[in-house]
């Protein structure tokens, strides 16, 4: 057991000494410049994703405070042309209350207007003086939106102003957005100084 004991001792005191006389030759040898090292933040996806997460968080205090339903931002994804990914579109819902009825207001104006022999057909449907009429129509059923749209900017301003919640989700969507939007110029920066 003694014998164990001292070739264990015996070793940690050459294990010491080496690293010594480790520690001292690195000491005497010229410095060395650092590797560089390149650390990423955060992947442009992963920023954009951010993007959205502090949209939704806003949106939801919104929805939460303000003053009527018809303000309430609602959000949907819709095929882009040409692509096969979605495009997120937010609105409020007042603008999708006014969009059906413009459109409701324009079929209830040519089911009138088109003769009942036809009914509504294409060539009802695409007649200048029919078609003109259904969209007068159409038209005085959407004039309600600018002043709707007033009314939401108003609110939204009134209550980022007042509620301390709805101001810090604007301010954090803010900052993720300039993230998102400085990291996505770098990249882009980078791939033009690539490029011969």
């Amino acid at each position: 057991m003694r014998a164990v004991l001292c070739t264990v001792v015996s070793l940690a005191a050459l294990s010491a000494n080496a690293v010594h006389a480790q520690n001292s030759a690195a000491a005497q040898r010229p410095a060395e410049a650092p590797e560089e090292v390149v650390i990423r933040a955060k992947r442009i996806s992963q920023l954009r994703i951010e993007v959205e997460e502090a949209r939704v968080r806003a949106y939801d205090v919104f929805n939460e405070i303000n003053s009527t339903d018809d303000f309430d931002i609602q959000c949907v994804d819709e095929p882009r042309r040409g692509s096969r990914t979605n495009r997120r579109v937010c609105a409020a819902r007042f603008e999708g209350r006014i969009a059906r009825a413009s459109a409701q207001d324009y079929l209830a104006t040519m089911r009138a207007s088109c003769p009942d022999v036809e009914g509504l057909t294409q060539r009802c449907l695409f007649d200048p003086g029919l078609a003109s009429r259904g969209m007068a129509v159409a038209r005085g059923s959407e004039s309600e939106a600018p002043t709707q749209r007033g009314r939401l900017k108003a609110e939204i301003e009134r209550l980022a102003r007042t509620d301390l919640r709805f101001g810090q989700a604007i301010l954090d969507f803010y900052d993720a957005s300039v993230k998102y939007d400085e990291e996505r110029n770098r990249a882009r920066d980078e791939r033009s100084a690539e490029q011969p």
